[in-house]
């Protein structure tokens, strides 16, 4: 059985990623603003669509002009310390740095409205990778994004880890090959139309730093997270609506894994899938529970997909165990894991072992809002002005 090496709740900072190398490749030619064919139709953000908001652009072939930024991280610096939200805009292509975004009330947006594809920020940091002083990245220094804080926004573009897998020592590679494409603690967080690429431990959807703090509140629409083992993992109050879940794996040569590896014994709630699609490859369990506090603790995670379209790969027991937790072995039948009219091959229509399914009565307790909502509206996408507020 493939290992997950937790995030750790020390503060993120401690042990960020490199951040050496960045810049933008496999951009257009300076001047060249033609858009790729199956994104010419699409509308092209500029920073009047963002209102009175302070706007930096992003553009790594400049030819935006001269007081563009060429990376993201320089943007970065630039609003650090604002008082009011800033919005970054990035013109399309690939920027290969990585990320730490502590500056709150922040917005990041590809250019290309409704394409995640047109902007790619990506890096191959991962756990057993050499950082070239005989250390090791290990799982929490090797996201490509680290979000702390509070407040992110984030739209049309694509975070991605591209470690190869196994390539630490090809004739004997580390079990554990995690390399996170975002590590996302911010209170408030909300992505819209964006893809977050990766194998083992792609998105840790995590709290907010110490263990004895409360989960932290995020929310993912028409998102794409792409994985092979845990790749969706943490203890935040996470939603993720109309969301597509892609497993793949070709890496495990036929052995079950998992999607989901929620820490959510803290929360009230922990995470929901709602009107989402389960599409991929190989045999997968929708989550273990995974042990983030003390070990030996008791665990009782809470995870719910309803509404979704589950695949064939996922498999007929739906959740799996997991033993010697800290000492502890982890029943996925004592764990908060619920669903509720789900369709394809993967559901199923009445409880069964670890399987719950939920009453329509039942099912009203676990909505969006009641995941999220505190009154502020601070998930309402489709709110005007929302990206610039």
């Amino acid at each position: 059985m493939l290992s997950l090496l937790a995030c750790t709740p020390a503060p993120p900072f401690d042990s960020a990623p490199d951040t050496a190398a960045p810049g933008l490749v496999d951009s257009a030619a300076p001047g060249d603003t033609a858009l790729p064919a199956d994104t010419a139709e699409l509308a092209i953000l500029s920073c009047a669509d963002f209102g009175t908001a302070a706007c930096l652009v992003v553009d790594g072939s400049r030819a935006t002009g001269p007081d563009s930024f060429a990376t993201v991280n320089e943007a970065l610096a630039a609003a650090t310390g604002a008082e009011d939200r800033v919005v970054i805009l990035i013109r399309r292509g690939t920027y290969r740095e990585t990320l730490s975004i502590a500056q709150p009330r922040l917005t990041l947006a590809g250019e290309v409205e409704g394409d995640a594809s047109a902007v790619r920020i990506v890096y191959d940091n991962a756990n057993p990778k050499d950082k070239g002083d005989g250390t090791t990245y290990g799982t929490a220094g090797s996201a490509t994004v680290v979000v702390t804080g509070t407040g992110f926004k984030g739209k049309n573009f694509t975070i991605e880890n591209d470690w190869v897998e196994g390539s630490d020592d090809p004739e004997n590679p580390s079990a554990n090959q995690a390399a996170l494409a975002l590590w996302a603690l911010g209170e408030d967080l909300v992505l819209d139309n964006v893809a977050l690429l990766g194998d083992q431990d792609t998105l840790c959807a995590d709290g907010n730093g110490s263990l004895d703090t409360l989960p932290t509140r995020q929310y993912y629409r028409r998102c794409t997270v792409v994985g092979d083992v845990d790749f969706i993992f943490g203890r935040a109050t996470a939603v993720f609506d109309r969301c597509s879940i892609e497993a793949s794996g070709t890496r495990l040569g036929g052995s079950p894994s998992y999607i989901t590896a929620a820490s959510t014994d803290q929360n009230t709630l922990g995470y929901l899938f709602v009107d989402s699609e389960f599409s991929g490859d190989g045999s997968f369990y929708l989550g273990r529970p995974w042990n983030s506090a003390v070990p030996g603790s008791a665990v009782n995670a809470q995870v719910t997909v309803r509404g979704s379209t589950l695949g064939a790969h996922v498999l007929a027991e739906g959740w799996a165990d997991w033993a010697n937790q800290g000492g502890v072995d982890l029943l996925a039948a004592n764990m908060r894991y619920l669903e509720y009219d789900n369709d394809g091959p993967g559901a199923v229509s009445t409880s069964t072992g670890a399987r719950r399914v939920l009453s329509g009565d039942e099912a009203s307790a676990y909505e969006i809002d009641d995941y999220l909502d505190d009154g502020t509206g601070w998930y309402d996408v489709d709110r005007k002005g929302f990206w610039a507020e």
